[in-house]
């Protein structure tokens, strides 16, 4: 997609009809960091070449060092579909159980959700219970397919988004 200017977020953020907030859910280490530094990248905030290693949206110091996410990390991000611009207002929420009431502050944030999973893996216990979290709110759920040998695959954010345009 390239660079988005902070001047093409801000109007973005003037039209709450093409505003869309996400989170992204899975258990740990099924890719919900990378999904979100792919989707960093695609707006030019970080190299394309980064994404999955630099982990953006770990911010903490302890995040780093011990390669999880454990607090919710938010940012706005530009997304065009055709001739319409959509401002994704995306929470990366951690995938350990040990922090799953912020995974649950997350889902009552948000009206839609990615949920990565790995396509060889039996689901986990905490993607069972990320699937009850959306059960819960009013949240639409889109899931995204990964593992180490394919990228990630996602459904066309445009298709089933709960939004009447």
């Amino acid at each position: 997609m390239g660079h988005t200017s902070l001047d093409k977020i801000k109007a973005l953020q003037k039209n709450p009809a093409n505003v869309r907030n996400l989170c992204i859910l899975a258990h740990v280490d099924h890719g919900k960091t990378t999904l979100a530094d792919s989707l960093v990248a695609s707006n030019g905030i970080i190299s394309s070449r980064l994404a999955g290693k630099l982990r953006y949206l770990d911010s903490r110091e302890d995040e780093q060092i011990r390669g999880i996410t454990m607090k919710s990390s938010a940012i706005s991000l530009h997304y065009a579909a055709g001739e319409k611009d959509y401002l994704i207002n995306l929470i990366d929420s951690p995938g350990h159980v040990d922090f799953s009431s912020e995974v649950s502050t997350a889902v009552n944030a948000v009206t839609g959700s990615l949920f990565t999973s790995k396509v060889l893996e039996d689901r986990a216990v905490k993607e069972e219970r990320a699937e009850e979290d959306k059960e819960e709110g009013d949240v639409k759920p889109a899931e995204c397919l990964g593992s180490e040998q394919y990228p990630a695959v996602c459904p066309d954010p445009q298709q089933e988004d709960g939004h009447q345009d």
